[in-house]
């Protein structure tokens, strides 16, 4: 049997992971609710899934909020288990859906004695469980379980006793410490360097062979985004993570670096400097340290995802392409704009859903605009869309299509996040299957989650075309993975195939 244990707690999640093993389940980890989804939607066959209740980032009750709502998992046994002993606590997880309900501490066997409630066959509960120091069995926190078969098959984990290995590049003294500090209280990273501006960035890097840095923008003698150029010139690959200021400058220059090469972004709180402690600590765990697992994990060496076979020919003209697209996906999209084979067939208007705050999307359509020469910018309500426009859902907005006088149109409004996005794919998909009907294309790019899954549903339904990106070329596999998983996607494309084969969807009857 396989076990899910959910805790944000390293040393908690250990011992319950070790008890879950001592009942002879094969048990896998994750520190926080979103790790968690990720995880039970990448691979089927879980039995049971502990969960705790307070945890950054996503917290025990929406992911039990979660499951439930989700029509594969929806009937997966949950237990709770928690330091919440307030009745009135109990009873609202149990109606939230959790199956049983244990108060911390816990024991062998009164984790047994909740399973067997469930309805799970455990073997008995042993006297004493060992909980020393042994945990070589079990994938470390934020580590993807391995799948029996299935395309991830080739993929090993990491030694469960490595730290994550991190070089923090950020001139202000109280953001190295704070950095460190938070990073490595609960042993799975290690700073292993400080650099006070790219100058000694690039030596740490050569010298020391971190596994993700983190990087600033603004620093003396050579600033972050020269440093990523640096690197780029020097084919150097380790992921990059920038912790940026939340301004238009800061936005722009963060910008420049997810297309230079950067992997993703965080906002520093209070400023370069991040003098209140306690606000960056708290962005470090919920923001940082999500991102750095991602990145590592997704390190491996990628198995290679086969192309499904494709019809000879499209099957229906294209009247309007639908892009999602999440980490990774900036410089995925300006590899798809740049392309000469694309920019002379662009018959139809193309949107794009990118995962980005406000500020960011449209610094991203502006320098993708300048360095392509298309019609690029953010959706405006209302707006006609016509053949070789390209337009992004502004960030922290969503964006769609409907018919206005016979035109095709852009929506842009407010609405509450869809998979806790905004802009979401699902919510552009769904109003393409609905307004464009079989003359849609999606595309569905490198990125976390699932988002865009319910609506190439929808546009399978409506009988439109659907390319998801391969593993071996995404950063993340997860939305393109989501997709073919559920058997989807019309053709699974490594990055570079995908230029030649939107346009001969667009030259299709023209």
């Amino acid at each position: 049997m396989r076990a899910l244990v959910v805790d944000d707690s390293r040393a908690i999640r250990g011992i319950i992971a070790k008890i879950m093993r001592s009942l002879n389940f094969e048990t896998f980890e994750a520190s926080n609710g979103r790790e968690a989804m990720e995880l039970l939607q990448q691979q089927d066959g879980w039995d049971v899934v502990t969960v705790n209740w307070e945890m950054p980032v996503m917290d025990g009750l929406e992911l039990v909020s979660r499951i439930r709502a989700d029509r594969r998992l929806r009937q997966l046994p949950l237990l709770m288990i928690s330091s919440e002993s307030d009745q009135a606590k109990v009873s609202a997880a149990i109606e939230q859906g959790v199956d049983e309900y244990l108060i911390k501490p816990c024991t062998p066997r009164s984790i047994a004695k909740k399973l067997a409630a469930m309805g799970l066959s455990v073997s008995e509960a042993p006297a004493k469980v060992d909980l020393g120091s042994d945990r070589a069995s079990a994938p470390e926190r934020g580590q993807s379980p391995m799948p029996k078969t299935g395309p991830n098959s080739s993929k090993r984990p990491r030694e469960s006793t490595d730290c994550i290995r991190v070089l923090v590049v950020d001139d202000s003294a109280v953001v190295r410490r704070v950095l460190k500090s938070t990073l490595e209280q609960d042993g799975e990273c290690e700073v292993v360097g400080a650099a006070r501006d790219g100058i000694e960035g690039i030596e740490l890097v050569g010298r020391l062979k971190p596994d993700v840095v983190l990087l600033d923008v603004d620093m003396p003698r050579m600033d972050g985004l020269e440093m990523l150029r640096q690197l780029q010139a020097k084919k150097v690959s380790v992921p990059v993570v920038m912790f940026s200021s939340r301004t238009e400058r800061g936005a722009k220059t963060a910008t420049d670096a997810l297309l230079l090469g950067a992997k993703d972004f965080v906002f520093k709180p209070g400023g370069a400097s991040m003098s209140d402690v306690q606000s960056g600590q708290q962005a470090i765990l919920q923001e940082v340290l999500p991102r750095i697992r991602w990145l590592t994990r997704h390190r491996l060496t990628p198995a290679v995802t086969p192309t499904r076979a494709a019809t000879s020919a499209p099957t229906s003209r294209v009247d309007l392409v639908v892009v999602a697209s999440s980490t990774g996906g900036p410089a995925a999209l300006a590899m798809l704009v740049d392309s000469e084979e694309l920019k002379s067939n662009l018959h139809a208007p193309i949107m794009v859903a990118q995962h980005m705050p406000a500020l960011f999307t449209k610094h991203l359509a502006d320098r993708l605009a300048h360095d392509s020469g298309l019609d690029i910018a953010e959706a405006n309500d209302g707006e006609v869309l016509r053949p070789g426009m390209i337009r992004f859902a502004p960030g922290g907005r969503h964006a769609a299509v409907q018919r206005t006088g016979g035109q095709l149109a852009s929506v842009v409004h407010d609405g509450p996040p869809v998979n806790s996005c905004r802009p979401s794919a699902d919510v552009l998909f769904v109003s393409a299957a609905d307004t464009v009907k079989r003359h849609v294309l999606a595309v569905v790019l490198t990125g976390m989650g699932h988002d865009g899954r319910d609506g190439c549903r929808a546009i399978r339904e409506k009988g439109g075309q659907i390319f998801a990106q391969d593993e071996a070329t995404s950063l993340i596999w997860g939305m393109p993975g989501s997709v073919v998983k559920e058997g989807l996607a019309d053709q699974v494309l490594p990055l570079a195939q995908f230029p030649n084969r939107i346009a001969a969807c667009l030259r299709f009857g023209r």
